[in-house]
C-alpha cells in the first residue's frame, strides 16, 4: 500500500511519522506545501524531516497570489490522479475545511482518506461535522461563490462525498470515543523523549505564546495584560514563567508584544523546532512539569509525551475585566468570552 501524505506544518510530520511507524511494510510520500523558504516556519520543517528521519518528501512550491496558488493546485490534483489511478492508495489528508482534499476523494473514490490532527481544527470538524455523519464541510459552500466552488470541484458526486466515510487518526480520538485504531498515542516521538533521559523541574512553567491578537481575537494591549495576570498567578504558585516565542510570527505587533513581555522580566525563548523535538533537543537543561496556554495543541501534545507534566488552559471569560480561570488538562473547542 502506499501512502500518499500532505503537510504545511511540522504537526502534521509528526502525524505523518506516527502512521509510518505503525504501518512500517508501507511506503509513504510526504508532499510539503510550501510558499516562503526563507520563513521561520520552512526551516522548522526541513529540521523536523532530519530529526524525524522523513524520506520521499517533496516539496510542492505554491505561487504567492492566491489564483495562481488554485491553477497549481488544480494542476496538481491531476498529476495525482495519473500516478496514483493504477494502484492502491491511501491519502493523509490534514485539514478537512481544504476543498482540495476532498476534491482528491472525488477523483480516487476508491481509496481510503485518513484525516490527521491540525491544531485543533480535526477536534472540531468532528464535532461541527463528522459526528453527525457529514464527511465535507457543507457549510462553506452556501452562497454564490460557495456554490460555483461546490460545483467545478464535486459537479452531481457531493451528496456522495457528503456521507463517505472517512477515518481519522487523532490526538483527541480518547476524549472524542474513538476506537484505538484512531488514537494517535506519539509512539515514535514518545519513544524518543524517553531516550533522552531529560531532567525535569518544577519550579518553572512554559506558557505557549500565541497570536491572538494578530489574529483579531483580543487587543495587543488585552493579550499583554492576560499574559501578565498568568504570570502573576504562576508567581504566586512559586514557580517561573517562561514565555515560548512563535519562530513563525514575524512583524512590527508580535515585535511589540515581545518587547512588552520581556519588559516585565519574563525570559522569551524560541526554538527552531516544534516544542514537541524541541525539549528533546534541550538536554541536559530542566524540562519544566506545567506547560501552560491561552489554546495550543501542545496543551494535549506534551503531556502524552511526558506523563509527568501537567498542562494548563487559560480560559478568558470576560476580556473587559480581563478574568481568567486556569483550568488543568481541559480541551475547549472554541474561545468563549
Amino acid at each position: 500500500m502506499i501512502y500518499v501524505c500532505f503537510a504545511t506544518s511540522p504537526l502534521h510530520l509528526i502525524c505523518i511519522k506516527e502512521l509510518a511507524f505503525i504501518y512500517k511494510e508501507d511506503k509513504f510520500v510526504i508532499y510539503c506545501f510550501v510558499k516562503n523558504r526563507l520563513d521561520a516556519e520552512y526551516r522548522q520543517i526541513r529540521r523536523t524531516i532530519e530529526m524525524l528521519d522523513l524520506v520521499n518528501v517533496h516539496e510542492v512550491e505554491l505561487p504567492k497570489r492566491k489564483i495562481f496558488q488554485k491553477l497549481k493546485i488544480f494542476v496538481f490534483a491531476f498529476y495525482l490522479f495519473n500516478k496514483h489511478k493504477r494502484q492502491p492508495t491511501t491519502f493523509v489528508i490534514v485539514d478537512f475545511r481544504n476543498t482540495f482534499m476532498h476534491f482528491l476523494r472525488r477523483l480516487f473514490p476508491e481509496s481510503r482518506f485518513i484525516l490527521i490532527d491540525d491544531g485543533f481544527a480535526t477536534y472540531n470538524a468532528y464535532n461541527d461535522y463528522i459526528k453527525f455523519g457529514y464527511y465535507l464541510p457543507y457549510l462553506q459552500y452556501k452562497g454564490v461563490l460557495g456554490s460555483l466552488n461546490k460545483l467545478i470541484h464535486f459537479g452531481f458526486d457531493f451528496s456522495r462525498l457528503l456521507n463517505k466515510k472517512i477515518d481519522l487518526f487523532t490526538l483527541y480520538a480518547r476524549k472524542l470515543k474513538l476506537t484505538d485504531n484512531s488514537y494517535n498515542s506519539l509512539s515514535f516521538v514518545r519513544k524518543l523523549t524517553e531516550d533522552a533521559m531529560l531532567v525535569y523541574s518544577d519550579k518553572f512553567v512554559y506558557f505557549a505564546g500565541s497570536r491572538m491578537a494578530e489574529k483579531g481575537i483580543l487587543t495587543m494591549e488585552e493579550e499583554i495584560k492576560l499574559i501578565m495576570k498568568v504570570n502573576k498567578y504562576w508567581a504566586k504558585k512559586g514557580k517561573k514563567m517562561i514565555y515560548v516565542g512563535k519562530r513563525v510570527t514575524k512583524g512590527a505587533p508580535s515585535e511589540y508584544k515581545i518587547k512588552c513581555i520581556e519588559k516585565k522580566s519574563i525570559p522569551v525563548v524560541f526554538f527552531d523546532l516544534p516544542l514537541e523535538l524541541a525539549l528533546i533537543d534541550l538536554k541536559p537543561k530542566m524540562i519544566p512539569t506545567t506547560i501552560c496556554s491561552f489554546e495550543s495543541t501542545l496543551n494535549t501534545t506534551l503531556p502524552i509525551l511526558h506523563p509527568i507534566m501537567d498542562s494548563y488552559l487559560v480560559d478568558i471569560k470576560d476580556t473587559k475585566e480581563i478574568h481568567i480561570e486556569v483550568k488543568k488538562n481541559k480541551i475547549r473547542s472554541n474561545h468563549s468570552f
